[in-house]
């Protein structure tokens, strides 16, 4: 039986994504997806750091080691923003990618994406963090310097190996 304190923090309709089996065959609404990690961020302890950079993180680790493990591969910085870009336009059905720069500077702007939250946002950012360090075998440094869920037009994250 799932938790009352977890359906609390959800709406009516996203209780049954706590009583039945979710299908990795199945397409579900992003938005459902956001309000289910929105939820289980706000119940897990404040301990733990920040949440939306863990489950990024530990995303990553997961669908890289796994599914997507031929994704991850040593490259070139812009290399590997374009398997970035690809990989995040597998997971999204929103959003428009523009890759700038060179191999010692670039950035990824996000345009027309439909999730907006500032808690997503470091989830994408600490994916593709990880993303670039299993695959580059070396910290590549990420920041977030626009995003949607402030007022601008696009989510951008500049990179700096």
């Amino acid at each position: 039986m799932p938790s009352e304190v977890a359906k609390a923090k959800l709406a009516p309709h996203l209780h049954s994504y706590l009583e039945e089996r979710i299908l990795v065959s199945k397409w579900y609404p992003e938005e459902d997806y956001l309000a289910l990690v929105t939820a289980l961020s706000q119940l897990l302890p404040s301990s733990m750091g920040d949440t939306w950079e863990l489950f990024g993180r530990t995303a990553a680790q997961h669908d890289l080691t796994t599914v997507y493990r031929s994704t991850v591969r040593q490259r070139t910085l812009m290399g590997m923003l374009k398997a970035v870009r690809d990989l995040f336009q597998m997971y999204h059905d929103t959003g428009r990618i523009e890759i700038a720069g060179d191999e010692t500077r670039a950035h990824l702007d996000i345009f027309e994406y439909a999730s907006v939250s500032a808690g997503h946002c470091r989830f994408i950012t600490s994916y593709m963090s990880e993303q670039l360090r299993m695959s580059l075998g070396r910290v590549i440094r990420v920041r977030e310097t626009m995003c949607c869920a402030a007022g601008h037009d696009r989510c951008r994250r500049e990179f700096v190996p």
